[in-house]
């Protein structure tokens, strides 16, 4: 696993913390298989340029895009007609899949109690190799992937990601979030 950020020693820190090899955007971009894209929605294109985009050190790799690109002085989308995955797709050739959205990062660091059916996550894509991959990754934290269609459905998740973050901006607990449920059945 490598890690790769903006600030060295928080990079290092992560690193240490994951036992994971900090490197720069382009090496850990060459290395890795899975790429999950953590960035605040205004630094993609400069994270993208630095892992070689433009040069194809992306293309055909599996990206997960977790980010929001959510204003938050009206909890609005910043591009209501495209998805940042898409758009992360569009720029790099990448297999790209949409996950993690729905949730703050603490819910991932330990996995709450969600109940009997657990924690569901919402996953798109158009690369069912891709999707299978993130899928197994959701699994490996605890909680359950529930496939919701191919990569024009990221828009939506990103809308829903807007009503979660104006929730969590009105003070509720960080672990709160949409969760897919269905009826228990009447034995």
């Amino acid at each position: 696993m490598t890690v790769s950020g903006r600030t060295t020693a928080e990079v290092e820190r992560l690193a240490s913390e994951l036992g994971a090899t900090a490197m720069g955007w382009r090496d850990a971009a060459d290395a890795a298989d899975v790429i999950l894209l953590a960035v605040h929605w205004a630094g993609v294109d400069d994270v993208l340029t630095a892992a070689g985009a433009e040069h194809g050190a992306l293309e055909r790799k599996v990206i997960v895009d977790c980010g929001n690109p959510v204003e938050v002085e009206n909890f609005t989308l910043v591009h209501p007609e495209v998805s940042l995955t898409e758009m992360v797709q569009r720029r790099t050739g990448a297999r790209v899949v949409k996950a993690f959205n729905l949730a703050q990062a603490g819910v991932w660091r330990a996995m709450p109690d969600y109940g009997a059916r657990g924690l569901m996550v919402p996953i798109c894509g158009d690369d069912a190799a891709a999707k299978s991959a993130v899928a197994g990754l959701v699994e490996e934290v605890g909680a359950t992937a529930v496939d919701v269609g191919d990569l024009r459905q990221a828009l939506h998740l990103e809308a829903a990601a807007a009503v979660v973050i104006r929730h969590l901006f009105g003070g509720a607990e960080t672990t709160a979030t949409f969760n897919l449920v269905s009826a228990r059945s009447a034995d």
